[in-house]
């Protein structure tokens, strides 16, 4: 039985909570991976996986184009996140 945690509103399970730390934590936790970023931006927006290999992340009000050519993510991509998921009021 996984729990569920509410955030703003939304249950996201333990594993999406964990990415959202990783994701939210100072200093940048660089073992962050795609696939889990994707599976929590479903519990908490909307995904679009384009033809071109690049995917659409929408939190909230704010969308964005990300390129996942790497497993881990990196910096600059990790802050872009963090900004999109401050904003919808999606913290830890």
């Amino acid at each position: 039985m996984s729990t569920s945690h509410e955030i703003n509103g939304v249950h996201i399970n333990h594993h999406q909570r964990t990415t959202l730390e990783k994701v939210m934590s100072h200093p940048t936790n660089h073992d962050l991976q795609w696939k889990d970023v994707i599976h929590l931006a479903e519990a908490l927006g909307e995904v679009d996986e384009r033809h071109d290999g690049k995917i659409k992340l929408t939190i909230g009000d704010m969308s964005e184009v990300f390129d996942p050519n790497h497993r881990n993510i990196s910096m600059d991509q990790i802050a872009h996140l963090r900004q999109m998921f401050t904003a919808a009021g999606f913290t830890i």
